[in-house]
């Protein structure tokens, strides 16, 4: 239908950094799914499938969009935008609700929906911003104001598919678990059953939902217990950090089931700034209420309390910290917790402290300046005043160098360039008590570790215990351990040895010792 040499209107770009294709559509394009777009420039031959857009369409979960501006409305209550659904307010800048709206450009708004956002028509995003040096005006001029400017909408189904593939799981700490399904789950093959890294003792499958193409998934732990999931609570789009094109759907804890059978369920409200649904209760399997959820009305979704079924709460308080020569669009400032209450029967006024946090400003590799935890205050366990432990944090890096604790007694940290740290233990007086050096392997499992003996220098010189991750059912259990009397004779014929092989849910399968099996 278009090519190079009769483009038709449409034009085709290509940039290898990162790896995506730009597509110009013609208006007379019909709004369709299935279009292909092939590039070749010499040795680089690429093709991506797409779909062109009704006009003022918006799918959900994706974008910004481009809405074409077909108005001057302004946004109620000084907000830069909102969005109306058949006249009524159900997002703006202060409560976005998982909404995003860019600042206009090219005659449009883009604007994101949500994935939760009701499906049709009688939608209108709104936007005015006063006096914004640069930014866009027809009429020109640094100092105008920006709009207003408003573009009626539908809001359609997403584009975003699923597919097979390498998948993982986010652990409160961060770290990530991958697993792969083979398929997509079906009504006719509802359940699919992936297969998870080595040494993650857990079992994963995807389950067919009837309500979304994307089901659920349940997690099986060694000991019985599940988590089972939600439909996708939130889809990020994040070429800036993949590089790519990529979509990530993500799902929220729905149930956590013991080995029994009895689960406790977790319901979800408001969409946060983040775009992720806010927890609002966890109740019994009956649906009882065991904690409910109360959070701020300012828009950032924060926890105020939380109550249990006894009429007992813990209060909490939250504060934001600016952050200094961060670059737009990352973030201005953090939202802290500053204040957490001791228990208290629900309803009480000013309740006690239980614990205080205070933050401090630490200097990035790239010279931002963002806010840290520096100070936790809590109860005196005398039962008078209070006590206070300090973490300090090396500019530059980020990493902690000491804490110093209620009673004077300071660790510190010495992290090495080849995967060591010297902890450091002294008292009051500053007098050294004790000290160690830690390795670790590149999975952040321990390698070796030292005793209290220091030489001339104050450097650790005996290993007491050194570990070898190379069993490829669990490369995070060790396969061999040198104890002290190993490692300072190299096994000593085998003694100060053990050997151990694993399975790949982190069961030892076999253990020799340094005299034998």
């Amino acid at each position: 239908m278009a090519t190079s040499s009769i483009p038709g209107g449409w034009n085709v770009t290509y940039s290898a950094d990162p790896n995506t294709m730009g597509i110009t559509v013609p208006t007379s394009a019909s709004a369709a799914t299935g279009y292909e777009a092939r590039y070749k420039s010499g040795a680089i031959t690429v093709s991506v499938i797409f779909d062109v857009l009704a006009p003022a369409t918006v799918p959900v979960a994706m974008g910004p969009i481009p809405v074409p501006i077909n108005g001057t409305d302004t946004p109620a209550n000084s907000a830069i935008w909102d969005i109306e659904l058949n006249g009524a307010v159900i997002a703006n800048t202060g409560q976005p609700n998982g909404w995003t709206v860019l600042q206009p450009v090219n005659n449009t708004i883009p604007t994101g929906a949500p994935y939760t956002a009701a499906q049709g028509s009688g939608y209108e995003v709104r936007y005015y911003q006063p006096s914004q040096p640069g930014g866009y005006h027809p009429g020109g001029g640094n100092g105008n104001p920006i709009g207003p400017y408003s573009g009626t909408f539908s809001v359609i189904n997403t584009r975003i598919f699923p597919i097979a593939g390498t998948k993982s799981i986010v652990e409160a700490n961060g770290a990530r678990v991958t697993f792969t399904a083979a398929s997509v789950p079906t009504a006719n093959q509802p359940t699919v059953i992936c297969s998870v890294q080595a040494g993650a003792p857990m079992e994963v499958t995807w389950n067919y939902s009837a309500s979304s193409a994307f089901g659920t998934y349940t997690i099986t732990f060694s000991n019985r217990t599940k988590w089972v999931t939600t439909t996708p609570s939130q889809f990020i789009n994040a070429p800036v950090f993949t590089q790519n094109a990529s979509t990530f759907v993500c799902y929220s804890l729905s149930q956590l089931v013991d080995r029994n059978g009895n689960a406790i369920l977790f319901s979800y409200g408001l969409t946060g700034p983040s775009g992720f649904p806010l927890l609002n209760d966890i109740t019994d399997g009956s649906g009882v209420a065991l904690l409910s959820f109360n959070r701020a009305t300012n828009g950032t979704g924060n926890i105020t309390s939380i109550t249990d079924r006894y009429g007992r709460s813990v209060y909490y308080q939250e504060a934001s910290f600016a952050t200094s020569g961060v670059q737009p669009p990352y973030p201005q400032m953090f939202q802290e917790l500053t204040h957490v209450s001791q228990v208290e029967p629900t309803g009480t006024g000013n309740p006690p402290d239980r614990f205080y946090y205070q933050y401090a400003d630490v200097t990035n590799a790239e010279n931002e300046s963002v806010p840290v935890l520096h100070y936790i205050t809590v109860p005196s366990p005398t039962g008078t005043g209070t006590s206070m432990a300090t973490l300090n944090f090396n500019s530059g890096t980020g990493y902690a160098s000491s804490i110093v604790d209620g009673n004077g007694n300071t660790h510190s940290y010495n992290f090495a360039t080849n995967g060591q740290c010297q902890v450091t233990i002294t008292n009051t007086a500053a007098t050294l008590v004790t000290s160690y050096t830690a390795g670790f392997e590149p999975n952040m499992s321990v390698s070796s570790l030292t005793n209290g003996k220091t030489n001339a220098n104050g450097q650790n010189t005996t290993i007491i215990y050194s570990a070898t991750y190379a069993d490829p059912n669990d490369p995070y259990r060790p396969s061999e351990v040198l104890d002290g009397n190993g490692y300072a004779v190299n096994g000593a014929n085998g003694l100060g040895k053990w050997l151990y092989t694993w399975d790949q849910y982190g069961n030892c399968q076999t253990a020799t010792n340094p005299t034998g099996p």
